[in-house]
């Protein structure tokens, strides 16, 4: 056997620039799949089948769960938002596999009136059942075969009379001919099919007659069924060594033109694939590292012109893909590593040109959709927070590979306290520049400067917002004048004497910086603890508006409140003043962004650093009226009980291009916290946890502060 996957070599550079030390690392593969949630309640699914159901133009999808007793499909909203819709549940079949296409991929239609049927394997029931559409999705379950024992049951014309016969695996291995009126005739095949575990019906050796060939587990490897034209097959060893195989079929991987094989093994677990070379069999490892592999699929992920593989494991908890280097080598990525799935199939579900992935994880219950995308425009920064042994140290993530940063760079020339950190698009070509602002140390000014996505200082945003010497600054950015270019607003840090002052300034496209005259108030009736700022289209005007949290005061609450700018003098919002929490302590954090995909901007909170605050982010609807709590937004970024402190919130950017800005959370600021970030995913319904990044460890105390970006 050949193995051919490797792992990509890394190496740090370290470049000085001016007065910062820029460390760059190599980029990663742009290519991201992003998790989208399609059933979070599917219990003990094993199969899921794509397609049309319902003839509106989109990609639906049916499922099984063996532990649930339930045949199921999803219909999609044509924005891959998914309805369950249960064709039969508790009726003892226990389905082992689905089918909604047949093997030519066309609609399963087995009585020809044009609408999609179902047909699953039962082991409990040792049958195997289709169920008849009767073309307003009331479905009637039909008997194909009984006393079999199946795991997997496909359909195809194997007799080329015009009609859809069945093949099934299992502790038997039986083709069922249809008569033309949905009566089936068992014909088996093998009694010793040592529990099969997959089947495809193909023809495998160009006669224009469909052969057969199985997964078995077992010590006896793959096998296939060659038809001689008239239905009488004969077996033939593909790889009698391949033992627990769990999955096969047939592919043309290296893209050669003849037919190679593509294959997992359960136990102990290595997914392979077989090069044909001139009828001769080759098998090549692709990966042996992931224990109890069930699945495999192939496609052109990152769209190179060459074959990527996908595949999922049972019991190995994961699900990832392998990116080909065009020689048939495979570095391995993670999609999830905790997602027992026995299926992972490759399939264009969002129609946008790219294969994504779908898979059903039985020990966990879900149904995943993988969107592909390219993410090399979007970014997570990370700042450590006000430690005093905190150096004010920016790190840019990708969004996958996040073990370490693609850059690094010191804000600033001091050694502790942290960094503030956010983006902006000053120069209005779209991509975003990164503003920094200095933690609050009793030392450091309110200095705001800022750089290019690679850590580049820009030479005309370096200045001093407030004239005090102490507390640094709280920064964010917005376009309050509507003319295209964001503007830089500040806050003042959280020191004991400095009032909510919010300021905003024209950085003129990135070369200078210009106070803007109608935008500088102090937001609360107060004179301590600053104030911190966010911007966002809050009513959908076109203007970005203003959005303030009251600072870290031991005796302020989190007073949220709004400000109109429209290009002229900031005033209050008076609808939009309000406390996120009950609570009248320790102030409010605050961001903006499109969170639920309507296109206008909504407010999310978390509560300030008390020691005995969550980190519990909510997420308020505005829409230019009262604000009103998102449905089911509402929740602790990590467990109450672990993790205190309150939260640093950052949004307002679609990182995965889904029309939904994400919400990035880091820890507020205890001596015990971590430079822990999570990134959230708001659904219209509820939250769903995207990814986890830690940013800074060893030394770095004092949670983190988070802002994202596309560059």
């Amino acid at each position: 056997m050949m193995k051919t996957w490797c792992l990509a070599s890394c190496r740090r550079m370290a470049v000085p620039l001016m007065a910062a030390l820029i460390c760059v690392w190599p980029a990663a593969a742009a290519i991201h799949f992003v998790p989208y949630s399609v059933d979070g309640d599917f219990n003990g699914g094993v199969e899921v089948s794509v397609v049309d159901m319902d003839g509106d133009g989109d990609l639906d999808m049916a499922g099984a769960a063996f532990d649930g007793d339930e045949v199921c499909w999803w219909e999609n909203d044509g924005s891959q938002s998914f309805t369950r819709h249960v064709v039969e549940t508790g009726f003892g079949g226990l389905p082992r596999s689905i089918r909604a296409v047949d093997e030519e991929g066309d609609l399963l239609d087995f009585d020809g009136d044009g609408d999609v049927d179902l047909l699953a394997a039962c082991w409990t029931a040792n049958a195997v059942y289709w169920w008849e559409n009767t073309g307003d999705f009331t479905f009637i379950r039909r008997d194909v075969g009984a006393n079999v024992q199946a795991h997997t049951a496909v359909a195809r014309d194997i007799d080329g009379d015009g009609d859809l016969d069945v093949v099934c695996t299992g502790r038997q291995l039986f083709w069922f001919e249809n008569n033309g009126s949905q009566s089936f005739t068992g014909h088996i095949l093998a009694n010793d099919a040592d529990l099969g575990q997959n089947v495809r019906a193909v023809d495998l050796d160009d006669d224009s007659d469909i052969d057969i060939i199985e997964a078995r587990g077992g010590e006896t490897g793959p096998r296939l069924w060659i038809n001689n034209g008239s239905q009488q097959f004969t077996p033939q060893e593909l790889d009698a060594t391949f033992d627990e195989c769990h999955f096969i079929e047939p592919a043309d991987p290296d893209q050669d033109g003849d037919r190679d094989y593509i294959g997992a093994s359960n136990i102990p677990g290595e997914f392979a694939w077989w090069e044909n070379s001139g009828g001769t069999l080759t098998r090549h490892v692709i990966d042996d590292t992931l224990s109890s592999s069930s699945w495999i699929s192939v496609a052109d992920f990152d769209d190179d012109g060459d074959n990527d593989l996908a595949g999922s494991t049972f019991g190995g908890s994961a699900a990832v893909w392998w990116e080909n280097d065009g020689a048939m080598n495979f570095a391995m990525h993670e999609l999830d590593g905790s997602f027992d799935g026995y299926c992972l199939v490759a399939v264009d579900l969002d129609q946008d040109g790219r294969m994504d992935l779908v898979g059903a994880g039985r020990a966990n219950d879900k149904v995943v959709w993988w969107r592909n995308m390219d993410d090399s425009g979007a970014k997570i920064l990370v700042g450590p927070g006000p430690g005093p042994d905190n150096a004010p140290l920016v790190r840019r993530y990708p969004l996958i590979n996040r073990a370490d940063p693609e850059v690094e760079f010191a804000a600033y020339g001091a050694d502790n306290f942290g960094v503030n950190v956010a983006v902006g698009d000053l120069d209005g070509n779209g991509v975003d520049e990164i503003l920094t602002g200095p933690g609050p140390g009793p030392m450091y000014g309110p200095h705001v400067r800022g750089f290019t996505a690679d850590g580049t200082p820009l030479p005309g945003v370096s200045f001093l917002a407030y004239g005090t010497p102490r507390w640094g600054v709280n920064v964010c950015s917005g376009d309050i004048d509507g003319d295209g270019f964001d503007e830089i607003i500040t806050g003042a840090g959280p020191g004991e004497v400095f009032g909510p002052h919010v300021r905003a300034f024209d950085s003129d496209g990135g070369s200078g910086v210009f106070p803007v005259p109608g935008v500088s108030f102090f937001a609360y009736g107060t004179l301590r603890w600053g104030v911190n700022v966010a911007s966002g289209d809050i009513d959908g005007d076109g203007f970005d508006e203003i959005v303030t949290g009251a600072g870290p005061g031991e005796v302020f609450g989190p007073h949220v409140r709004g400000w109109n700018v429209d290009g002229g003098t900031a005033t209050a919002i008076p609808t939009v003043s309000y406390m996120a929490y009950g609570t009248n302590l320790y102030g409010v954090n605050v961001t903006c962004g499109d969170v639920d995909g309507d296109g206008i901007d909504e407010i999310v909170t978390g509560p300030g650093p008390g020691a005995v605050f969550g980190a519990h982010l909510r997420g308020w609807n505005v829409d230019g009226g009262t604000p009103t709590p998102l449905p089911g937004f509402s929740f602790f970024a990590w467990p109450a009980e672990e993790r205190r402190g309150g939260a640093t919130v950052s949004s307002g950017r679609d990182l995965t291009g889904d029309g939904r800005d994400e919400i990035l959370c880091g820890l507020g600021p205890l001596e015990e916290n971590r430079g822990y970030v999570r990134v959230w995913r708001y659904n219209g319904s509820g939250i769903e946890q995207m990814y986890e990044l830690f940013a800074f460890t060893g030394p770095f105390r004092y949670g983190a502060r988070v802002a994202a970006g596309r560059f």
